[in-house]
């Protein structure tokens, strides 16, 4: 991608040459944002990039996303420049996730806010450290390992939530019926 810009230079011959300036956007990797930061502004500029990138990646304007999402187009192009300010709230994070198609705990991770389904877990200082903490763990692996230490530590008692059953609780070993 390159801006609008256009140079023209003189070279040592004294023909003129025209150069493209590139966007600052071709610095940054093409990866997904990070989520662990340690500026707010930081954050919140990834939030920014991240929903221009879901924007385009289906197709749409930012005008339907505004009007899909219930919110003032100009609003939502400040989100996706990075302006200072400019933080939306956990409900609107959540609007424009679905209509982005993105998973909300991914946007409002990046836009700084605590996940509603995380509230009771950071309400302590150790809960709050695990919480970051556990924002670190990026296999499968790492996320069984963790489970297995507290599953040992509550007594060897497992607790799963099956669809409309309500809580179970199985012992280590045995089998689910």
């Amino acid at each position: 991608m390159t801006c609008k810009r256009r140079c023209v230079n003189r070279s040592s011959t004294g023909l003129r040459t025209i150069s493209d300036h590139r966007s600052i956007f071709e610095l940054k990797s093409p990866q997904l944002p990070r989520t662990v930061n340690a500026s707010r502004r930081c954050t919140v500029m990834e939030l920014g990039t991240r929903m221009r990138q879901l924007r385009r990646e289906r197709g749409m304007t930012l005008r339907e996303v505004a009007h899909a999402a219930g919110v003032n187009q100009t609003y939502l192009s400040k989100i996706e420049n990075n302006k200072p300010g400019f933080v939306p709230a956990a409900e609107t994070v959540r609007a424009l996730a679905t209509v982005l198609g993105a998973d909300p705990l991914e946007l409002l991770m990046l836009a700084g806010k605590v996940p509603p389904e995380l509230e009771h877990m950071v309400a302590s200082p150790s809960g709050r450290r695990f919480y970051v903490r556990s924002r670190g763990i990026t296999s499968s692996a790492e996320w069984d390992a963790l489970t297995d230490l507290l599953d040992s530590r509550s007594g060897g008692v497992q607790t799963r939530r099956d669809a409309g059953d309500g809580a179970k609780s199985i012992a280590p070993g045995s089998r689910e019926t």
